[in-house]
């Protein structure tokens, strides 16, 4: 039998490395699941500057040193999702960004998940409200 695969995006992974996020419990559930091999997880090539900018604005908010930023950026690529590259539909992001108002970014991960009929887990509260056709969103608290 085949492992559940899930895509993933950087709102949810963040709290893999953030303590003070809400929905903790679960994205570490999610990653020991992801790291034991019980599932497996896909994110755009989008991913890397997502976190790392996450990271980057956790720090600038004081919520982490510059240290601890380098350090948890560290623990995050170890861990991460397998990232894939959506050069090639770039136009599908687009259309899906316009049709669902929402960002680029947000519909690269959308479109990843539609296009090989995968969900999508998120914690981001907007996406959890939006009629997503070809998206089964699934979110993080639900996990």
């Amino acid at each position: 039998m085949a492992k559940p695969v899930f895509v993933v995006d950087a709102s949810t992974c963040l709290k893999w490395v953030l303590d003070d996020e809400i929905l903790v419990t679960q994205a570490r559930q999610l990653l020991k699941d992801h790291l034991q091999g019980k599932i497996s997880l896909l994110a755009p090539d989008l991913w890397l500057y997502e976190v790392t900018n996450g990271i980057r604005s956790a720090c600038l908010r004081t919520r982490i040193t510059s240290t601890t930023a380098q350090k948890l950026l560290k623990l995050l690529l170890k861990s991460r999702p397998e990232t894939i590259s959506l050069k090639d539909i770039l136009p599908q992001v687009l259309a899906n960004a316009l049709k669902y108002e929402v960002s680029v970014y947000d519909s690269a991960y959308m479109t990843l998940a539609q296009i090989n009929y995968l969900p999508l887990i998120s914690s981001d509260q907007k996406l959890a409200g939006r009629p997503l056709t070809g998206v089964k969103l699934t979110p993080l608290a639900a996990y």
